[in-house]
């Protein structure tokens, strides 16, 4: 989720994604879309999948799966030539002066018809898709998704990715400063912030996280 969230500058009047455009947030989410009780987390720390992908990020508490920072120009370019409808996750909040906005890129459960389905967004912008799709795929080959969730001005308050599988990757890009995600970290019963701007992360979406002020 992603991802976070990581999130900034853009005056609620601004009604088209120009070059002051502040911080996109990216949170990829792992292929399997279930539910997953909190529970298990709670009792078997950060659970990853079957590479065991989170459990050894939590253990090295080391959230980059790129260790350097990277080039992320051209995914800036690409998310400034949309014009990004209002956030309507439950988990969205905002900052004084800022507009919340984001959507979701790839499949989605299609409710009342229990399957997923592509989403309104990934037919909208199929080029964007395309491009945020191989820029995950460059910062990390062996990572499967089926979904990106886009940010601008998002302050997420403290949730839980309950439907996904868990292990999740986010970047975060524009000319910003704070608005960091906090994770929580069950096992340890810990909070630590997580840095995304210009950099890719590793995250358990299962653990509670939440975007600080900016």
């Amino acid at each position: 989720g992603l991802a976070k969230g990581r999130m900034r500058r853009v005056p609620p009047s601004s009604s088209r994604c120009g070059a002051s455009l502040p911080p996109h947030r990216i949170c990829l989410a792992d292929a399997a879309r279930q539910t997953l009780r909190r529970e298990a987390v709670a009792s078997e720390g950060v659970a990853g999948d079957s590479r065991g992908d989170s459990a050894a990020v939590a253990a090295n508490r080391d959230y980059s799966c790129h260790p350097d920072t990277c080039d992320s120009s051209a995914v800036l370019q690409e998310l400034r030539k949309v014009l990004m409808p209002l956030n309507t996750r439950k988990s969205a909040g905002r900052m004084p002066r800022y507009e919340a906005r984001g959507f979701t890129l790839g499949l989605a459960l299609g409710y009342g018809r229990g399957a997923a389905l592509p989403t309104a967004a990934t037919r909208d912008w199929p080029d964007l898709t395309r491009a945020l799709c191989a820029a995950c795929r460059e910062a990390d080959p062996d990572f499967r998704f089926t979904s990106i969730q886009v940010n601008l001005n998002t302050k997420y308050w403290m949730h839980t990715d309950g439907a996904d599988a868990g292990p999740s990757r986010m970047l975060s890009c524009g000319d910003f400063s704070e608005g960091r995600m906090w994770l929580h970290e069950s096992k340890a019963g810990t909070w630590s912030p997580v840095d995304s701007h210009d950099r890719w992360v590793a995250f358990d979406g299962r653990e509670f996280h939440l975007t600080e002020d900016w």
